[in-house]
């Protein structure tokens, strides 16, 4: 009787063994499922909670910042957070689509902008421009050239829209100065991470000149097109 028991126990024992190493092996290597997005949207001036259970780092708080879990869209744009573990890729997406912008490809050629826009521009010496289909808002979009390549674009605003076009700025880019009616932006914290500058003047009771030029800090207070040419050009087109 005695031996049976001791058997008895003995198996009971090994099994009871047996089922504690299978838990504790299988919880080992059953990995955490994370709720942690791979990529995330959010508004620029929104923000959503990605969980405090790590030190957070945005790459580029320009475009967004993480602070106690909660990740903040900051500039339209795109950059990626990391608590050295995971990461996820995070898209600050605009409310305010109000202008078309003109391309800033600084560099490429005159005959490459006409490759792009079409062969129906009119031109003033160093600038082409051309008609929109947005007449209303943003009836012109020009380009400025140094030896033949691009080193200025620029577009026409309304001042009918005045708000508009702040409001679309502000979610694009960072403003640094203001001097009687000229505004300047950028794309960046510090001069190390911009590369792009933006002046925003006011051209005559009907238009804002919004000309966005390569970033050089030694540039901001001039008039990056020449405002004769400017002038010339929007006669051309518009009759003013």
């Amino acid at each position: 009787m005695k031996k049976q028991s001791f058997k008895i126990d003995y198996i009971v024992s090994i099994l009871l063994i047996l089922f504690l190493s299978t838990s504790l092996f299988s919880c080992g290597n059953d990995e955490p499922k994370s709720s942690i997005p791979a990529t995330q949207n959010v508004y620029v001036g929104s923000h959503f909670n990605i969980g405090d259970d790590g030190n957070w780092v945005s790459s580029n708080k320009f475009v967004a910042t993480v602070e106690d879990g909660f990740v903040k869209g900051v500039h339209v744009g795109e950059c990626v957070i990391s608590n050295g573990k995971q990461i996820c890729i995070i898209t600050v997406i605009p409310t305010s689509h109000f202008i078309e912008e003109p391309t800033i490809e600084w560099g490429i050629s005159k005959d490459q902008i006409i490759s792009k826009y079409g062969d129906d521009y009119t031109s003033s010496r160093e600038i082409i421009g051309y008609l929109t289909n947005y007449p209303e808002t943003t009836p012109l979009v020009m380009f400025g050239f140094i030896n033949n390549w691009l080193s200025a674009s620029a577009i026409l605003v309304s001042t009918k829209y005045t708000d508009q076009m702040v409001d679309f700025l502000i979610e694009r880019y960072q403003p640094i100065k203001m001097d009687g009616y000229d505004s300047y932006f950028v794309n960046g914290y510090t001069p190390e991470s911009t590369t792009l500058a933006i002046k925003v003047s006011l051209l005559n009771d009907d238009y804002w000149n919004v000309i966005y030029v390569p970033y050089s800090s030694s540039r901001l207070s001039s008039e990056y097109i020449d405002h004769e040419d400017l002038f010339g050009l929007i006669h051309q087109i518009n009759g003013l």
